[in-house]
């Protein structure tokens, strides 16, 4: 897999969302904060004098990094970031530029942002943007057009979804639900 592959991006963006990564980190944060624990407590157990305050200042000058390591953690757990779901086989087929100062300090979910927004401008004629992120200025034409399907299909599953949840006269089902619930707590409402 290289990092400028769609499929790539695509892999990425849904894996955070998957029940066995979000378990997998999980269980590293849990880890984080057990193992000082556990080492405190055999510290107390089978240390004593200067080895007990030994064992303390080494944990006490880890505590910065063990509370870098669980923020690092806590981000990744964090599924809050917006994704795509660009399925289409054009998009996962589709080769990106991108810079090593871009892989090295941003993310996949920000350059899935700079997508849009150079999707958005090219729609709107200026094709400059998304020429920044192809291999060669000529695939932008056809990379504007694979961008193009995949977020109109990605529209299209949304909006029917939102049909689905919502019933023929624009209500959801749960407000549905609530205006029954009152109709049984206060009797049914007068017409006339």
């Amino acid at each position: 897999w290289s990092a400028e592959k769609g499929e790539y991006l695509h892999f990425t963006w849904h894996t955070k969302r998957t029940w066995w990564y979000r378990r997998l980190v999980w269980v590293m944060i849990v880890v984080s904060f057990g193992l000082p624990v556990i080492w405190m407590v055999q510290t107390i157990i089978y240390t004593s004098g200067k080895e007990l305050q030994a064992n303390f200042e080494v944990l006490g000058g880890s505590f910065f990094s063990g509370f870098a390591l669980v923020s690092s953690l806590a981000h990744l757990y964090d599924p809050r970031e917006n994704i795509h779901h660009w399925d289409s086989p054009g998009f996962k087929a589709a080769t990106f530029r991108r810079s090593l100062q871009s892989l090295w300090y941003g993310n996949n979910a920000s350059f899935g942002l700079k997508l849009i927004d150079a999707l958005w401008t090219a729609q709107n004629g200026d094709l400059t943007r998304l020429k920044r992120y192809v291999p060669a200025p000529g695939e932008a034409e056809r990379l504007l057009e694979v961008l193009r399907q995949a977020q109109r299909a990605e529209a299209d599953e949304s909006a029917r979804r939102h049909r689905l949840a919502n019933t023929g006269d624009g209500r959801s089902r749960s407000q549905q639900l609530l205006e029954v619930g009152s109709q049984v707590e206060n009797g049914p409402a007068e017409t006339g």
